[in-house]
């Protein structure tokens, strides 16, 4: 079984293949049941489970933790891990950093459509806020924010 922190994630899907491959993947036969969302704490937090396979080849799960209070303490309020298995066998095949994989897959699919639907206006546009987006989020990384 493999392992993909953030940093392999980062340097296992670089754009233009995640884009091509986000791509190809739109076209199978994937199953994509509704998520499931739990309130473990009886409050805002909640844990959702999105499931999803290919038929006789593989499963995988993302466990989302959504979880508000973790600002008091500075920890990220929002957490993900993504679980890989074979339908083969049933034993796991990878265990996936889910908010870099998220991150990565939203920006992927965010070009992708771009490059089929949008004129060089609404391309450009997507461009900048795409931009703003990974700014941000590098930005936060570097100073993380404090509400007033």
């Amino acid at each position: 079984m493999d392992y993909f922190d953030s940093s392999a994630v980062k340097n296992a899907l670089p754009y233009p293949q995640l884009i091509e491959a986000l791509a190809r993947g739109l076209q199978l036969p994937i199953e994509v049941p509704s998520r499931s969302y739990f309130a473990p704490n009886a409050d805002a937090s909640c844990v959702l489970i999105m499931p999803a396979w290919k038929a006789k080849e593989v499963f995988g799960v993302k466990l989302v933790s959504v979880w508000p209070s973790n600002k008091t303490i500075g920890s990220p309020t929002v957490s993900a891990v993504y679980v890989l298995l074979s339908c083969e066998n049933g034993m796991p095949l990878a265990v996936i950093d889910g908010t870099e994989l998220t991150l990565r897959r939203t920006a992927a699919a965010a070009a992708l459509a771009s490059l089929h639907a949008a004129t060089a206006k609404h391309l450009q546009y997507w461009a900048q806020a795409l931009y703003v987006c990974l700014w941000f989020k590098r930005m936060q990384a570097c100073t993380p924010l404090k509400e007033s």
